[in-house]
Parts: structure tokens; C-alpha cells; sequence
């Protein structure tokens, strides 16, 4: 299960008001954000006045990895999501012969893609 979750907003307000509101909807349900683990990545010229969780200051960091992505306050990302998608692209399309056949069935095509190219795009490696 992946609990990564990215809250964006332009002023601190807003920032605080979204961190707020994710926490009452996490207690809804029963679940609980860790303050250890929650930071915050301050862009631009914006106040550097304290996001709190459940009274507890969150950690201003320069940079940090979501969805296994390094993100940074001047766009660092874009290597790290890019490098994925052009392997799952290669992956597709060395499958090219596969998704034109009309003698393979569309279910098996779905299994094919969600085994090869999938895997291909996140790094995971199957066993056979």
C-alpha cells in the first residue's frame, strides 16, 4: 500500500488550511499522520512561519522523494519521473507485434502489459 500524498498550495494560509483539513479527514477514518515522517518544501518567497501537525511543527526540507521521485523547490523531479516513463515506453513498443495481433486475446495483451511494462516503468523485477 502506498500512503505518499503531496499537498500544494501558493501562500501559508492555504498550506495550513489543507494540512488541517487532511488531518480531521484522517481522524474520520481512524488514521493518524505521522509528524515524523510529514514535510514541508517551502518554494519561492514564501513565509517560513511553522505548518503544524496535531500541535507538533512539521520539518521544512529542500528537497524530498515522492512516489520514489526526488522533488526539489526549482523543479528537481523531472529526471526521476522522465527516466520511468521513457522505460515503459521502450517496453510498449519492443511489445509492438503483441498489442497489433488479432489473434491474442485483449485480456492477455492487459496481463502483458501489467507484468512487462509496468515493471519496466516502476524498476520492479518478476521471477519466472
Amino acid at each position: 500500500m502506498n500512503d505518499d500524498l503531496a499537498l500544494v498550495s501558493t501562500t501559508h494560509h492555504g498550506m495550513s488550511k489543507y494540512t488541517n483539513e487532511l488531518v480531521a479527514t484522517a481522524q474520520q477514518f481512524g488514521l493518524h499522520i505521522n509528524d515524523h515522517k510529514t514535510k514541508v518544501l517551502k518554494t519561492g518567497d514564501v513565509s517560513s512561519t511553522k505548518i503544524s501537525v496535531d500541535n507538533k511543527d512539521l520539518e521544512f526540507v529542500e528537497q524530498f522523494k515522492h512516489l520514489g521521485a526526488k522533488v526539489d523547490a526549482v523543479g528537481g523531479a523531472t529526471i526521476d519521473i522522465q527516466n520511468p516513463i521513457n522505460r515503459a515506453s521502450t517496453a510498449f513498443f519492443r511489445l509492438w507485434k503483441i498489442w497489433r495481433s488479432k489473434s491474442i486475446r485483449n485480456h492477455l495483451k492487459f496481463k502483458i502489459l501489467t507484468s512487462h511494462c509496468l515493471c519496466s516503468c516502476t524498476g520492479v523485477r518478476l521471477r519466472g
